[in-house]
């Protein structure tokens, strides 16, 4: 998604900028100058211009309109790529403490479900694995906070001892301010990341680029944690 609607985008940009260019070679060479001059002027150059040819507004408005569409959609895109990236990070959370308490259920040895559900059940494997799937189903894992404390409390295994923690903390805070505040920093955000002044959250490909290498990195520093603390009786074979 990062990479290939990006590219995709980008290519209708410059299909849409050569019909644009092609359109404009076929008028007078009035209307070329001056629209070469009123993109000059909104470029940068300050010079005062007289216009003659009504068209020549017309085009400069044509492709003005265009560079702003793929702008918008370009922000909107990387904007749902971070989160994306977080949603599918929170699975992966999901699925560390299941494959975990499915190797290790000591964690989770006094936990138990309805005399109804166990009834439904065909052996204690199936049992067990109901019970698994309401211990991850009730784990707040929206906050990295609640998640560290978590895997603290149950593994041993504390991630904000994770290089960067603090920079992956702030990846699921931006995603809740662009989904709920669009992208408008709250007074949560700031408390949660130590920050004063934050005009607006936007997710620049920069941001993006370095939150998936940022997120990776977390994922492979989690599952290495893991397989420390339980050896073999842990996957290692799992990322």
């Amino acid at each position: 998604m990062n990479e290939k609607l990006p590219i995709a985008l980008h290519s209708q940009s410059e299909k849409e900028y050569s019909n644009w260019v092609k359109k404009l070679t076929n008028e007078d060479e009035q209307t070329q100058t001056e629209v070469a001059q009123m993109i000059s002027r909104i470029t940068g150059n300050r010079r005062h211009y007289s216009v003659r040819s009504s068209k020549a507004g017309v085009f400069v408005g044509e492709l003005v309109l265009s560079s702003l569409q793929y702008q918008q959609m370009s922000e909107f895109i990387r904007k749902m790529s971070l989160v994306y990236l977080v949603s599918q990070f929170e699975i992966f959370l999901q699925q560390m403490i299941s494959i975990t308490l499915q190797k290790i259920p000591g964690p989770i040895m006094e936990k138990s479900i309805t005399l109804k559900q166990l009834t439904e059940c065909k052996s204690i494997k199936e049992a067990k694995l109901q019970i698994i799937e309401k211990e991850v189903h009730d784990i707040r894992l929206t906050d990295p906070n609640e998640a560290d404390e978590y895997f603290s409390r149950k593994f041993r295994v504390q991630l904000s001892a994770l290089p960067r923690w603090s920079d992956f903390r702030e990846r699921f805070y931006r995603r809740h301010a662009i989904i709920h505040r669009f992208g408008t920093p709250d007074q949560k955000y700031l408390a949660k990341t130590g920050r004063k002044r934050v005009r607006e959250l936007d997710v620049s490909r920069n941001y993006l680029a370095t939150s998936i290498k940022l997120f990776s990195a977390t994922a492979r520093g989690i599952a290495r944690q893991l397989e420390r603390r339980f050896g073999s009786e842990w996957p290692q074979d799992y990322l």
